[in-house]
């Protein structure tokens, strides 16, 4: 606001100045370029302000290589034309796009224009799809402005989920829900009869037809289960998977837990899923959704601030069975960025007390160092079933052998063939 202040006063100077030493010649310059520049911020600061945006995305979430229609309309709803516009969709982080994502056009009042394109997702992730870019000026050329105009749609891309050999669940006792020899839970979705009504049996218990044919109260009964499953724990400290290969083996690691809940899922098994890892829509959602600056190079500046938060919570999913539990863990999974926080044997020590003990602990990581042997050593002394899934790294036999002496089965995957071979 003051410089506009300074700028007046120095034009309100320079006018005064033209009157009285140059002449009416000059004067006429001066009016002139003053007229060209009050027509130019009329159109650069008014005309953008008016611009309205409509999109249209086709998913909301998809799996790898789904093709996903994007429909922009933008529509100058001011009373002046916009004397050229240069407009730029764009999806953060990038991603695959064929079509029209953007135009140079002139839009007169009342005047649509319409990007139609499509997205194509080569990697799972968390994608923001919006703002629109919109740089614009004058006839002149004197002025810029480079707007980002809202709305903003959200795009969870799963990740890959492959077939799996056998369960690889550590347990004495066969996997899944078994008979129990000793009361542990009622099932009931397995009745194993009827009896005669007990004193402080529910209503909800009592077998109607049973009572109606014999006279006398009955209840059901149901066969006794002991619930198996497993906590996956995805090691995604940042740390972990640098070096050549890192982002591979990355990949690896949650295509090879998906696959394992989906297995767990299948067998209507428990899961669960935790990780130190980033929630990316914690950075995603919080970047910048309308910016205006007069250029597009602050507006880069603007939107290259993308540091991560110094302290975030690990991504957690409480373990449960079905479909609503496979969303959860499938969407943690897709939106999961390496981390700086917790390491596997701090987050492994944190988080394990809250765990249920009738689920064994998976945990995927890249190489048995001592931050991985910790956490093993903890989980076996508190009596948890514990397995190891070493994803795309190195390891020495004797490290796998040492496991097994301790209990612990230890697996390797190298490659996504590797996944089918996870079976006991």
């Amino acid at each position: 606001m003051r410089r506009r202040k300074w700028l007046v006063v120095a034009g309100v100077a320079v006018l005064l100045a033209a009157v009285l030493f140059f002449g009416g010649y000059w004067a006429f310059v001066f009016y002139a370029a003053l007229a060209a520049v009050g027509v130019a911020w009329l159109m650069t600061s008014a005309a953008p302000s008016h611009l309205i945006v409509e999109r249209f995305v086709s998913h909301r979430e998809a799996d790898i290589g789904t093709e996903i229609h994007v429909r922009v309309r933008l529509t100058n709803r001011g009373v002046l034309p916009v004397a050229w516009l240069l407009v730029e969709d764009v999806a953060t982080p990038e991603i695959h796009s064929s079509g029209l994502r953007g135009e140079l056009a002139w839009l007169g009042p009342g005047q649509d224009l319409v990007l139609d394109y499509h997205l194509r997702p080569t990697r799972r992730g968390y994608y923001r799809v919006g703002p629109l870019f919109v740089e614009t000026g004058d006839y002149f050329g004197i002025l810029r402005r480079f707007v980002a105009r809202p709305p903003l749609h959200y795009l969870t891309v799963y990740p890959d989920v492959l077939p799996v050999g056998r369960l690889l669940v550590p347990t004495s006792r066969p996997v899944g829900e078994v008979r129990a020899p000793w009361a542990v839970v009622e099932d009931v979705s397995r009745p194993a009869g009827v009896r005669e009504y007990q004193r402080g049996d529910p209503l909800r218990r009592i077998h109607w037809k049973a009572t109606a044919h014999t006279g006398r109260l009955h209840s059901r009964v149901y066969e006794y289960t002991r619930l198996q499953g497993a906590n996956i724990v995805v090691d995604f400290h940042r740390d972990t998977w640098r070096g050549d290969g890192g982002d591979e083996a990355a990949e690896l690691a949650i295509t090879t837990a998906a696959s394992i809940a989906a297995h767990l899922r299948e067998r209507h098994q428990q899961f669960g899923l935790v990780s130190n890892g980033l929630d990316g829509a914690k950075m995603i959602e919080a970047w910048p959704s309308e910016i205006d600056v007069p250029s597009r190079e602050q507006a880069a500046a603007i939107l290259a601030r993308r540091d991560p938060p110094q302290q975030y919570e690990p991504v957690v999913v409480t373990p449960g069975r079905g479909e609503e539990t496979m969303d959860l863990v499938l969407g943690a999974l897709a939106r999961l960025q390496p981390g700086t926080g917790l390491r596997i044997g701090e987050l492994v020590r944190r988080e394990h007390p809250a765990w249920p003990r009738e689920l064994a602990a998976l945990l995927i990581v890249r190489r048995l160092d001592d931050a991985v042997l910790e956490a093993v050593g903890l989980l076996r002394a508190t009596r948890f079933g514990v397995g190891v899934i070493i994803v795309g790294g190195a390891t020495e036999a004797g490290q796998i052998a040492h496991l097994a002496d301790v209990g612990v089965r230890a697996y390797v995957v190298a490659d996504k063939q590797g996944v089918a071979s996870l079976a006991i």
